[in-house]
């Protein structure tokens, strides 16, 4: 049951993580004329929801609670 316990830990962290960093996006749009062709790319970061955050955090929280409870 490691297993449970290093996952849980990695979704804890990752929960953390993703509550300060964003997943970074991007955008292409243009026109195309016969051969020429007008682009413009845009770039966003968007984090995940809060409430998504929170539940990825518990979730390992549990599974890292299960897995070192079964452990011993």
């Amino acid at each position: 049951m490691r297993a449970l316990l290093a996952i849980g830990i990695l979704m804890i962290v990752l929960g953390i993580v993703s509550l300060f960093v964003g997943i970074p996006q991007r955008h292409s749009s243009g026109l195309t004329f016969g051969d020429a062709h007008i682009g413009v790319q845009t770039q966003t970061s968007e984090r995940i929801p809060l409430p998504a955050s929170i539940a990825i955090i518990l979730g390992g929280v549990v599974l890292a609670a299960v897995g070192g409870r079964s452990s011993r």
